[in-house]
């Protein structure tokens, strides 16, 4: 049958028999918790490589952006000057950041009235 557990002496004590049931009880608890903690040290190993990559990106993202930018007013100041078209850009840029982060503050703000249920 089970070849790896071998039958109990007849010599043993019920209270050594309880006395070895707790030390492998313990044993099994121990093994768990070990896996678990190395199954969340590889989740956040993960998470911290795929956050990594993500604010790299975000970062080369910004600057094209920002190259975008800067391209948009160079094409303007011929038409309206330099400073104007700068200030045309900042305004624009601004604009679109301010509304973007008043429809994100928006979504964080709980909302009773408004209780949507989850897809």
């Amino acid at each position: 049958m089970n070849e790896g557990v071998e039958p109990p002496d007849a010599e043993q004590s019920i209270g050594d028999l309880v006395q070895q049931l707790v030390a492998d009880a313990r044993d099994y608890v121990e093994a768990e918790i070990n896996l678990y903690k190395e199954i969340a040290f590889q989740r956040a190993d993960n998470a911290k490589s795929g956050f990594m990559l993500v604010a790299a990106g975000g970062s080369i993202a910004l600057a094209g952006f920002i190259a975008a930018l800067v391209g948009l007013v160079l094409g303007l100041a011929p038409w309206i000057g330099p400073v104007a078209a700068g200030l045309a850009v900042m305004a624009a840029a601004g604009l679109a950041g301010f509304l973007l982060i008043r429809a994100g503050a928006a979504r964080l703000r709980p909302d009773d009235a408004n209780d949507e249920p989850l897809p």
